[in-house]
């Protein structure tokens, strides 16, 4: 019988021809390494670079393999320190990736890419005091993997509360085990209630957000007007399963993987390379978990919360008035003075921003987005945009999907 391992032989000249291999040591169930992987195509798209790309999961590493014979470079997570170990005394084009800036110097001997933690904290501080808070409270992990990046946002926004001359307010949970999921909401319930309100949150992380708006939405706990809350991004939109959208720093992993491709190819064509390259955060993007509105009368409040949550289930304004148990006259008049328009505009404004939104973002007809957005009707829908944008739904979306501006 032919024994395959032990008669296949390679031909190192044939290793020559070939077009450049480079392995990208991410993983694809991270939404993080997949927006690096888009931007490391990107980069290969936009400069023509005829490489063949191996992915993480198509590997099986071990201690002893010669990686530098079968790649010419290699893209890695440097959060992952057995990846680390196993590459950093290896003497190829290796490019690290981590998302975090204050332990790196000196300490990896390949060149790095990482994320600009101090200003994704600075962004979404100054959010929340754009929006009016003057409380701005903070919510991460003790144990966070990669620690280091918790610990920069962490020291960063205490640096920011003290040159704001204001007070700061910590919260680090622990990361529970089944048996104590409700021990710790607990603990994180009772933080949000001794916190000033209205207040504005900084989360460490968008995983750490979702458990911050469970407890908010099983305390009754009104978010944004109550409680806004910004974090830092490291999931979609889509993996959120909240009715509450949240707002969120977008750290720009698409172009720390555009440098990373960069840096590889400036290796390849014996170029210098600087040691450490940083991705820049450019954009918040902003959700109702932070469209905050200075309101003090409570029943503004309810009112608002209830609007936000029912705007599209065709609810009228005696539907408002019932919930927040005031009465009509009452309430209408406070809610103007206090919001700047009526309830029943306010209705009308959520409802149509919905439209918009999902024309936008998902593939539904214009009939099922007047269903979803409670209008009667795809002709009641139609004569609304016409009335309001002097456009028709399916024209708004084609222009605002090929980035025209209205």
């Amino acid at each position: 019988m032919f024994d395959y391992k032990k008669n296949n032989k390679v031909d190192i000249s044939t290793l020559l021809e070939r077009p450049k291999v480079i392995a990208l040591l991410l993983s694809p169930k991270l939404s993080a390494h997949c927006q690096i992987m888009r931007g490391f195509s990107d980069y290969m798209k936009e400069h023509d670079c005829d490489w063949s790309i191996v992915l993480h999961h198509e590997l099986k590493l071990r201690k002893n393999d010669v990686v530098d014979l079968w790649f010419d470079g290699i893209v890695a997570d440097y959060n992952n320190e057995q990846i680390r170990k196993f590459l950093e005394k290896r003497d190829m084009p290796v490019v690290g990736l981590t998302s975090g800036r204050d332990k790196q110097r000196g300490e990896f001997s390949h060149p790095i890419v990482t994320i600009d933690n101090e200003k994704a904290t600075r962004m979404a501080f100054e959010h929340l005091a754009g929006k009016g808070h003057t409380t701005i409270a903070y919510y991460g992990l003790q144990d966070d993997e990669s620690s280091f990046w918790s610990r920069t946002r962490l020291d960063s926004y205490r640096s920011l509360c003290q040159k704001a001359g204001a007070k700061s307010y910590v919260y680090e949970g622990t990361q529970p085990t089944f048996s104590a999921w409700l021990e710790e909401t607990e603990k994180l319930r009772l933080w949000i209630d001794a916190l000033p309100k209205p207040c504005g949150i900084i989360v460490s992380s968008d995983i750490r957000a979702r458990t911050l708006i469970g407890v908010c939405e099983s305390n009754q706990t009104i978010v944004p007007d109550e409680v806004s809350i910004v974090s830092i991004g490291d999931m979609e939109v889509g993996e959120f399963f909240h009715k509450t959208a949240l707002s969120s720093v977008d750290p720009n992993w698409v172009m720390a993987g555009y440098l990373a491709a960069e840096m590889v190819n400036r290796t390849l064509l014996a170029q210098e390379v600087p040691r450490i390259s940083v991705s820049q955060p450019e954009v918040i993007d902003e959700r109702s978990s932070s469209d905050f509105r200075s309101v003090e009368d409570r029943f503004v409040l309810k009112a608002l919360h209830f609007v936000r949550l029912n705007a599209c289930k065709g609810i009228k304004v005696q539907q408002v008035v019932d919930y927040t148990g005031c009465s009509r006259t009452l309430l209408e008049s406070r809610f103007k003075e206090q919001v700047g328009h009526s309830i029943h505009q306010e209705i009308h404004t959520l409802k149509l921003e919905k439209a918009k939104e999902l024309l936008i973002e998902t593939e539904l007809s214009v009939k099922e987005v007047a269903k979803q957005t409670g209008y009667p009707s795809f002709h009641y829908l139609y004569g609304l945009f016409k009335k309001e944008l002097g456009e028709t739904p399916s024209s708004f979306r084609e222009k605002n999907r090929i980035g025209i501006e209205l």
